[in-house]
């Protein structure tokens, strides 16, 4: 009782009585709140009214109580109407993505990502294009060629450190798989602060600097550990140390270093005596070097030394002097500070400018190759051939289309089976489906070029086209062409005449040929039905008119009419070409019955 209530409401709601659908179901959420069923149907009575915030609200609690009971189909249904008012709405997106793949159409919710995306782009919503993708990759995280293109489509808009991150994610599992062609890709665009044997330990230690001090700590130490590992190998010890010491500041816990310094440590401790022999050797030889010969110095240097002291003295008194202002001392005055001024900015002008400069050329000289350039379209096509696509059941996406088709959800009816329509298991239920969807859509022009082809195949029997004639004949008379729309509900009319509303339709469309197929008929049962020869007051168009039954010889017939007509010659011809044999004449004793006006007996044979 209670489900014919709610069918009642919705029927009201298709004939735009909203106010009689309301009452129902608000008596139904009163008995019970949560009924997904109710709740679907009060989101659509809300879109009927214009109440959209409403309708979402409604169609999202329904659709969380039909997940709950394990109804995928019509929790799917309800998000798709939720997407219908408001469509980049990316929670609802993601959600409906985890239903599909419940429901086991996997492609589907990649398909919805995809269209995100595509819209989000459209309108220039960089942020909710990139979380489509990304939550595309996520779904297929083993799929290394998808996270490489997701990556180049990342470096297209610049978002670099996106991209590198990704890039480092797939480098790990790339190792992890051994796939040295994709660690090949990679390296071509990640930063190559560990490549280059042209980096001298010195140029490592001057970029790791440099990039310290801008906040790339982690690239910094990949340089120093770099050089460290070079300087030991040329046995540099003492400069390793210094720059192990410098990562240990950095990365106070890096492992790498410290096991590094420990092994040093180790190492010297076993060459220590050696190393002391080697010290004490050391002063006895630079010692003689270290104290230089005595050099005679000439009286007449010694002389000059004299003198210029003595002026020097002789200044100082004169600048003591009250009044004494020279113009000769002023100059220094000014020069001083002079010579002060231009080396400010040259301790200023290094970190902002010549740091950078340093960084570009350093990392110019570490580039094997430039990094590549990209194109966004290019790049997002690249990435849609990149998806790996996944099996799935045909007769669930048929199913879920009749569903989505009878919720007036066209589109979303398309995406699910458009794709399969060349699958001729599936006819002529997808035809009608798709060629439908069409139509509600107003793509008339699609739907005559979707089901024309399939209606000339002997394939499909005559009784199972109906539909696909009915469906072409509204394609047809939507883009105008009456003549074929007639022509094909002529071919329904001849297989059942009673199929849907045909009767209506061809008289709608001013069908004539169905009234002459109509004459046609009275013609051949008027062959056979024998005729009395005798006197009839009736022209031979009358005489076809009421000889439209067979009639007993005792059965009366009564019509009113204005005047009898005069009778005929016996010599008229009459509509058989020879006389009946055995002709019985009419008894002249049957009673003649009286005319309702009450004016003439009329007997008609």
């Amino acid at each position: 009782m209670e489900s014919d209530l709610l069918e009642k409401s919705r029927e009201f709601m298709k004939e735009g009585r909203y106010e009689k659908a309301q009452i129902i179901l608000r008596r139904a959420l009163e008995e019970n709140p949560d009924r997904a069923r109710v709740l679907e149907l009060c989101g659509d009575l809300a879109v009927k009214l214009g109440r959209n915030d409403e309708a979402i609200a409604r169609y999202e609690h329904a659709s969380e109580n039909y997940t709950h009971s394990g109804e995928y189909q019509e929790a799917i249904i309800c998000l798709e109407k939720i997407l219908k008012i408001e469509e980049l709405k990316e929670n609802v997106v993601f959600r409906l993505v985890d239903l599909y793949r419940f429901y086991g159409l996997p492609n589907e919710g990649v398909k919805k990502l995809l269209d995100l995306s595509s819209k989000a782009l459209d309108k220039n919503n960089e942020s909710l294009f990139i979380a489509g993708l990304r939550k595309i990759v996520e779904l297929q995280p083993k799929n290394l060629q998808l996270g490489l293109s997701f990556a180049k489509l990342l470096y297209s808009i610049d978002r670099n450190r996106e991209a590198e991150d990704e890039l480092m994610r797939l480098k790990r599992l790339a190792q992890e798989i051994g796939d040295e062609g994709v660690l090949s890709e990679i390296r071509k665009f990640l930063p190559n602060f560990d490549g280059g044997e042209e980096l001298d330990p010195k140029s490592r230690i001057e970029l790791g600097n440099l990039l310290y001090e801008i906040g790339s700590k982690d690239e910094a130490i990949v340089e120093f550990s770099k050089a460290a590992t070079d300087l030991l190998a040329s046995n540099r010890i003492d400069e390793a140390i210094s720059v192990l010491n410098k990562i240990i500041e950095i990365d106070p816990g890096n492992s790498e270093a410290l096991k590094m310094l420990k092994e040093i440590k180790e190492g010297k401790q076993e060459e220590k005596p050696e190393e002391i022999v080697g010290v004490a050797k050391e002063p006895e030889v630079s010692k003689p070097s270290a104290e230089p010969p005595p050099v005679e110095i000439p009286l007449e240097t010694l002389e000059t030394s004299k003198i210029q002291s003595d002026i020097e003295l002789l200044k100082e008194l004169s600048r003591e002097v009250e009044g004494f202002a020279p113009a000769a001392p002023q100059a220094p005055a000014e020069a001083a500070p002079k010579k002060v001024e231009p080396e400010k900015p040259q301790e200023v002008l290094p970190p902002i400018e010549g740091q950078i400069a340093d960084i570009e050329f350093l990392l110019k000289e570490s580039e094997v190759e430039a990094k590549p350039t990209f194109e966004l379209a290019k790049q997002f096509d690249e990435f849609r051939a990149n998806i790996a696509w996944e099996s799935e059941d045909i007769k669930k996406k048929l199913e879920l289309a009749k569903k989505t088709y009878g919720a007036e959800l066209y589109e979303t009816t398309l995406t699910l089976i458009k794709e399969n329509r060349d699958d001729k298991t599936l006819w002529p239920t997808s035809i009608e489906i798709i060629g439908g969807s069409l139509i509600k859509l107003s793509r008339y022009s699609e739907a005559i070029k979707t089901i024309g082809p399939v209606i000339l195949l002997e394939e499909i029997p005559e009784d199972k086209k109906l539909e696909l004639r009915y469906l072409l004949a509204a394609a047809y008379e939507g883009v105008g062409d009456f003549e074929n729309a007639l022509r094909e509900i002529e071919h329904i009319l001849s297989i059942n005449p009673q199929y849907r509303d045909v009767q209506e339709m061809y008289e709608l469309l001013g069908g004539k040929i169905e009234f002459k197929k109509e004459e046609r008929l009275v013609a051949e049962e008027e062959k056979v039905i024998p005729v009395v020869e005798e006197k009839i007051t009736e022209t031979p168009k009358a005489i076809v008119e009421t000889v439209e039954e067979p009639r007993l010889p005792s059965e009366p017939v009564s019509k009113p009419l204005e005047e009898k007509y005069p009778p005929m010659s016996e010599e008229y011809p009459t509509i058989i070409e020879e006389p009946p044999i055995q002709e019985k004449p009419i008894p002249k004793e049957y009673p003649p019955k009286k005319s309702e006006f009450g004016e003439e007996n009329i007997t008609f044979i």
